[in-house]
């Protein structure tokens, strides 16, 4: 059983598991999960963030995020109110979504950057990119 797991990707993987007990049980073995990471080469992976989200020493391997390490969350940028560090209510629902990730995933390190308009003038600009790279 476990070697039809093997053909599939983590996500359709979980969708097989949370319809039939007995695939759900094969599917979270440690060697059953092992062996999904090495068919699809998580482990060799390159991606600074695929590279953060593999187990570290005494952690096993989880559907969940042996699906991160296959598909890496694409964060959104995150909006701000004309000239203002003050973050819009979308931006809310957004950082969010990525505090969960990062509380599940505490090894998970994130670069932040803060951006305003080019043709503003430096200095403001300056300020208003350290100011919101500070408010996310």
């Amino acid at each position: 059983l476990p070697w039809i797991l093997c053909s599939l990707d983590a996500r359709h993987v979980w969708r097989v598991a949370l319809s039939c007990a007995e695939l759900r049980k094969s599917a979270t073995r440690p060697q059953t999960l092992l062996t999904l990471a090495e068919s699809c080469k998580v482990m060799e992976s390159r991606d600074p963030l695929v590279r953060a989200l593999l187990p570290k020493e005494k952690q096993e391997w989880s559907l969940e995020r042996l699906h991160l390490c296959q598909e890496p969350p694409c964060l959104a940028a995150i909006s701000f109110a004309f000239a203002s560090d003050a973050i819009t209510i979308n931006a809310h629902h957004e950082l969010e979504r990525i505090a969960a990730i990062l509380v599940k995933h505490p090894g998970l390190r994130l670069s932040i950057v803060g951006m305003a308009r080019p043709d503003a003038p430096p200095e403001l600009g300056l300020a208003l990119s350290q100011a919101r790279a500070v408010r996310v």
